[in-house]
């Protein structure tokens, strides 16, 4: 199941997989003018400065949370979320969970993925100019 609150810059996503109620959860807010010294570059923009950046992103199972670090996801620069978007899916391989976030859209364009390992978050991987930049 999936819901987009425009007023509130937010997309969450719902599964059962495996036995498991899982729930994904990102939020956008604006870019603001102290967020211009906190990253050198931001993924979803060509070369510029986002109008809205990645405030949070929350993943649950069975309504426990599987904390990110704020720093995997703290340069996510992106657009207005929007009803036809599809910017969170959430799947399993085999014990792991996986939550792929498309961010922004365009030549900009960004796909992170996030793995979880049993109850926990494990590592991000996000391609980014020929390269794939690993978080964990």
């Amino acid at each position: 199941m999936r819901k987009v609150d425009i007023k509130k810059d937010s997309e969450t996503v719902t599964a059962v997989s495996q036995g498991h109620h899982f729930k994904a959860v990102v939020r956008l807010r604006l870019f603001m003018q102290n967020d211009v010294q906190d990253h050198k570059y931001w993924f979803g923009v060509d070369g510029d400065l986002p109008r809205r950046v990645v405030e949070s992103i929350r993943v649950e199972r069975d309504g426990q949370e599987m904390t990110i670090p704020e720093r995997v996801y703290s340069d996510f620069g992106d657009i207005p979320f929007e009803p036809q978007q599809w910017r969170i899916q959430l799947f399993t391989e085999g014990d792991k969970l996986l939550m792929r976030y498309a961010g922004s859209d365009g030549a900009g364009s960004y796909e992170a993925k996030f793995y979880f390992k049993d109850e926990s978050f494990d590592y991000a991987a996000i391609p980014s100019g020929g390269r794939t930049v690993v978080r964990n």
